[in-house]
């Protein structure tokens, strides 16, 4: 999934900007995971099945989260980098704007939005 959502955003930025955007699309797929991470755990949470920390409500917790995302991401950055090299198929014909923000829309905004009301929070 989070491939064929790479290479959407990929062929998209391509056709836009003309050179290689490589982490461009690399970032929203990084966002992606870690809403979905976020979601997985916040459901196990909501099961019984695992006890996810809250965050913090100054800022010091919210920054220990970095070293870990900080290598996730250029992780993400160089996998995406060689999957596209190595794949030889002719590239996906680039999606319109508004069809690739309501692709994004439900895979990463829909889930982030669950998931903060099944934790209890509110948006506003």
């Amino acid at each position: 999934m989070y491939y064929w959502l790479y290479l959407k955003f990929y062929v998209y930025f391509k056709s836009k900007k003309g050179n290689d955007s490589t982490f461009d699309a690399a970032c929203l797929i990084f966002l992606a995971q870690v809403v979905h991470f976020i979601f997985v755990f916040t459901l196990l949470d909501r099961v019984g099945l695992f006890d996810f920390p809250k965050i913090s409500n100054n800022n010091l917790g919210k920054f220990a989260y970095i070293p870990l995302f900080l290598p996730w991401l250029v992780l993400v950055y160089y996998y995406y980098k060689w999957k596209v090299k190595r794949d030889q198929r002719v590239p996906p014909k680039p999606l319109q704007g508004y069809k690739l923000a309501t692709l994004y829309a439900v895979a990463v905004i829909a889930p982030l939005y669950i998931a903060i009301k099944l934790r209890g929070d509110s948006l506003w």
